[in-house]
């Protein structure tokens, strides 16, 4: 990752070393993280991110988005059409710049 990259996890604890992470904060490899989910949860008193100012912890509650999957449904419905009339696809990840995505428009 670069220095100024965010890792943000809300998927599964078990693809983050937390002893990695901590040590790639605290050396500056990357900027922050934001996190969700973890191995034992609550996250313990006593684990090095509490520290961290550059850590956002969530209470594991990260998928809870008012209507998700009617948004979900109507990003994917709009893609199907832009792709199918040649348009360019909304939220594509820029490979040059690492993972940026575009952002939502409205409707």
């Amino acid at each position: 990752m670069k220095s100024t990259a965010y890792l943000i996890n809300v998927a599964r604890s078990e693809i983050i070393d937390v002893d990695a992470l901590v040590c790639a904060l605290d050396e500056h490899w990357i900027a922050g993280a934001g996190l969700d989910v973890f191995a034992t949860e609550p996250l313990p008193a006593n684990c090095r991110l509490w520290e961290s100012p550059n850590v956002i912890v969530g209470p594991h509650i990260a998928e809870v988005m008012q209507d998700y999957y009617v948004q979900a449904t109507r990003l994917f419905c709009r893609n199907l059409r832009r792709y199918l009339s040649a348009q360019e696809i909304l939220n594509v990840v820029n490979k040059q710049k690492g993972y940026q995505a575009l952002a939502i428009p409205a409707s």
